[in-house]
């Protein structure tokens, strides 16, 4: 069963530093809340596909693990983790629109590689 993600951005920082914690994982507080409002995104724009805990970690991992900027690590990681999870989720085009849209995500890198890689425009 999938953890209820807080409504409040504290909130949600504070069970994704829980998280991080318990994983021994240590983001700063702005990946934390970046990775947080993929997570919210994600699991609040449409019924049939939520990630949980298990993706959030290798999102963390791999922003944490990357040599580039913070932007660029993040957005990649949903590409990566959360991307595939949305394959043959109906309406996935407008996941893909609410993550975009996520300060600390580049937008237009994503709407192409949402193009390329899951077949979607945000358009749709």
């Amino acid at each position: 069963m999938l953890p209820d993600l807080p409504a409040e951005p504290d909130q949600r920082l504070e069970l994704l530093q829980t998280y991080a914690d318990i994983w021994q994982l240590e983001p700063d507080e702005d990946t934390l809340r970046i990775v947080g409002e993929v997570w919210k995104a994600t699991n609040s724009t449409i019924d049939g596909r939520k990630i949980g805990p298990a993706i959030v970690r290798d999102m963390l991992a791999h922003v944490l693990g990357s040599n580039t900027e913070v932007e660029a690590a993040s957005t990649q990681a949903v590409t990566n983790y959360v991307f595939p999870q949305l394959e043959g989720v109906p309406r996935r085009e407008r996941i893909v629109s609410e993550i975009a849209r996520v300060d600390g995500i580049d937008e237009t890198r994503l709407e192409r590689l949402g193009r390329d890689v899951l077949g979607v425009s945000m358009d749709e």
